[in-house]
């Protein structure tokens, strides 16, 4: 596959159409749909529809549409709109609308609208606005207005407006203005519930299992209603992954760990026997050496469904 210097929509549509990757130069204004890609250099502009990608460099340009997608490099820049995606490095700028996403690395810089969303890494820089969200690293910057969000990691700094809500994960970040929340790592199972929200009942918690047409699962243990599984293999809380039961605090998240799930089974389980791990990859779940009732089968809401509720009474 060649690369093809193109000055003109015309070239562009020539080299597209003979398998060639475009290099998009001069001061030209270029169109890109369907899955075509290109190269923008110079101060060349390119409008960016379906799921077309680009690579920008220099201060060359590109407005985002539909799921497309680009990268830019120098002092570029880009305008997404709707569900579109960049990743910024060096100097360049995004600004996003709709519910676009960017990450942002070196000294980049990116303006969010409506419910845009951004993740900052090393200087780079945001400002965000509406019910836009952000989440920041390292040393990145931001400075919210409106009722926007972010959540802060390492020694990353915020300033927010009256309304604005920021969470603060590090020790090391600083939060000013706005509604400022301090997280805490949960560290108990009592505190892991909280902060998940799992429903208890004294010294006992609700949590749910993703499972299979025969209630297995993807693990092969049998969660089917009114039995009450127990771990062989429980390690005492030693390792995170294995060496137990695996639960989360709704049947949303347990989805997630079992995406071809078709039913869902509610477990009530001991504080006692749950553990934490101290350093998760996978913080929303924990695992436990046994249900202490008899497990019941819920919706992906975690409502008991009709035939448990009749069973019961």
């Amino acid at each position: 596959m060649n690369r093809v210097e193109c000055k003109t929509q015309k070239e562009l549509d020539t080299a597209l159409e003979g398998g060639h990757i475009p290099i998009l130069v001069g001061t030209g204004h270029f169109v890109l749909r369907g899955t075509s890609c290109a190269e923008l250099h110079e101060s060349s502009r390119a409008e960016l529809h379906e799921s077309s990608r680009a690579t920008l460099f220099g201060s060359s340009r590109a407005t985002l549409f539909g799921s497309s997608r680009a990268e830019l490099h120098g002092s570029s820049r880009a305008e997404l709109h709707e569900s579109s995606r960049a990743e910024l490095h060096e100097s360049s700028c995004a600004t996003l609308f709709g519910s676009s996403r960017a990450e942002l690395h070196g000294s980049s810089r990116a303006t969010l609208h409506g419910s845009s969303r951004a993740e900052l890494h090393e200087s780079s820089r945001a400002e965000l606005f509406e019910s836009s969200c952000a989440e920041l690293h390292e040393s990145s910057r931001a400075e919210l207005h409106e009722s926007s969000r972010a959540e802060l990691f390492e020694s990353s700094c915020a300033e927010g407006s009256k309304f604005t809500a920021i969470h603060v994960h590090s020790p090391s970040a600083t939060a000013t203005g706005g509604v400022v929340i301090f997280v805490e790592v949960p560290r108990t199972p009592a505190e892991w519930c909280d902060y998940y929200g799992a429903k208890q009942d004294g010294e006992t918690a609700i949590l749910f299992k993703a499972v299979g047409d025969d209630y297995a699962s993807p693990h092969g243990t049998i969660y089917a209603p009114g039995t009450m599984p127990e771990a062989k293999d429980w390690d005492g809380g030693e390792r995170e992954c294995g060496g137990g039961l695996h639960f989360c605090a709704h049947p949303a998240a347990a989805l997630t760990y079992s995406p071809g799930a078709t039913k869902f089974v509610a477990c009530p389980v001991r504080l006692a026997d749950i553990a934490v791990h101290k350093n998760p990859l996978h913080p929303n779940k924990v695992k436990a050496r046994r249900v202490c009732a008899p497990t019941y089968e819920v919706d992906r809401h975690g409502k008991p469904l009709k035939a448990e509720m009749e069973a019961g009474a």
